[in-house]
């Protein structure tokens, strides 16, 4: 994650225009929050105008582009409301791609997903297809195997019988088996055009009133979560004592600061808070921000002096957005799967980022927090053992445990404190 996917994909397009001497039909299929991010680029690299496909007149823009148009970047939603279409649809159906490119191809690696069966039709109607992904693997090493079922599906099957017959096939023998279809570019193989980047985790103490708010909890998973991070809501948390002390230290550095969370009542938490501290509202992106402004958002947000403050809902403004202003990432609460914070830091710390980048991750310490932490620990070793070295074989039940079994297991350690 930011270390070139997108503009290697664009290489191959004007690599393929060069090749073919003709006029291209190249689909781009991608979350809609990336869809400004690729046009961006297209712009950027090349002299290609690329074709929106989204609403309003969604069936119009599909026709002018499958009829005239070389590069057409649509959603997957967009996509699934306009293969419902029946014009549209045949339209689709008749039509041959020179290259099909899905970005964040791990959303379509469930097989029942109308998305995944969307992007599938015209995968079949690709003569040339790239899926770019910097998760292969989320929670399972099939889910790597359910991808590789979009490009060989004879390889797949072979993989998936394999994989449970026996844990004995060496790494390079599995390597070999999925070179054809399967190139990974690791932070490692382009360090010397990266920054340092340093990690810490910052462990923060619940106050008394919030531990035993905290203890008092009957409820779910997300609101042991949430009660970690904000406490009682009405005072200064642990955690949010500790992000105010970091943010005294960048604002001396002159760096700017990026804070994600999963949680829309932790932002207005934040920002209630340090505006009540600093008389200024930080800058914030989150679902409800309109993809435009989000840009904008950005833009003011780089070109401001010195040290300034961004909150970001993570599953918003965590992947597609180019935040490398940014040198300093706070993630506020521990994630479910260790993906997504890879990909909220690959924000700042990504291809064209000069300065030095600092992650800090704030736990809170005997919370939910420490049980999803010892828990990615796990899993982020099975990626490194799976995704990296490719080797199958199964993953321990540990590796797929559920929210709600976190839950309940926190609500049984609380009971015999």
């Amino acid at each position: 994650m930011g270390l070139g996917k997108t503009a290697q994909a664009i290489g191959v397009v004007t690599h393929l225009k060069l090749v073919l001497q003709r006029k291209l039909s190249v689909l781009v299929v991608v979350p809609a929050p990336l869809m400004e991010n690729w046009v961006h680029e297209f712009r950027r690299f090349t002299d290609f105008t690329p074709v929106v496909l989204r609403n309003p007149d969604l069936g119009a823009k599909c026709k002018e582009f499958l009829q005239d148009g070389e590069i057409g970047i649509v959603s997957y939603s967009s996509l699934s409301r306009t293969l419902k279409r029946k014009r549209v649809s045949e339209l689709f159906h008749e039509h041959r791609f020179d290259l099909l490119i899905a970005d964040e191809a791990h959303y379509i690696k469930n097989r029942d997903a109308s998305r995944t069966r969307h992007t599938k039709l015209l995968i079949d109607s690709s003569d040339r297809i790239i899926l770019l992904t910097g998760t292969p693997i989320e929670n399972h090493v099939h889910d790597m195997i359910k991808l590789i079922d979009h490009l060989d599906p004879s390889l797949s099957s072979e993989l998936k019988k394999e994989s449970h017959l026996s844990e004995e096939m060496l790494p390079t023998e599995f390597m070999y088996r999925v070179s054809s279809v399967y190139l990974r570019r690791r932070t490692r193989d382009v360090l010397h055009e990266l920054p340092e980047k340093l990690e810490k985790l910052e462990w923060c103490q619940l106050s008394p009133e919030d531990r035993e708010a905290y203890k008092d909890l009957n409820n779910s998973y997300h609101d042991f979560r949430k009660a970690a991070s904000i406490g009682n809501r009405r005072s200064i948390s642990g955690k949010l004592q500790r992000l105010i002390d970091l943010l005294e230290y960048y604002q001396e550095t002159g760096e700017k600061v990026i804070v994600f969370s999963f949680y829309l009542p932790v932002l207005d938490y934040l920002q209630e808070m340090l505006k009540r501290r600093y008389g200024t509202k930080p800058y914030r992106i989150s679902g409800g921000v309109p993809i435009k402004k989000r840009y904008d958002i950005l833009e003011a947000f780089s070109k401001s002096d010195g040290h300034d403050l961004l909150l970001a809902q993570i599953n918003s403004a965590g992947t597609g957005l180019n935040i490398q202003a940014a040198s300093v990432v706070v993630i506020y609460e521990p994630q479910f799967r260790p993906s997504i914070e890879n990909q909220a830091i690959a924000r700042a710390y990504r291809m064209g980022q000069l300065q030095k980048v600092k992650v800090h991750r704030m736990i809170a310490t005997d919370t939910v927090d420490e049980l999803i932490l010892a828990r990615n620990d796990e899993k982020v070793r099975q990626f490194r053992l799976y995704a990296d070295d490719s080797i199958v074989k199964q993953l321990s039940d540990t590796a797929v445990q559920s929210e709600s079994d976190l839950a309940e297991f926190e609500r049984k350690r609380i009971q015999k404190i």
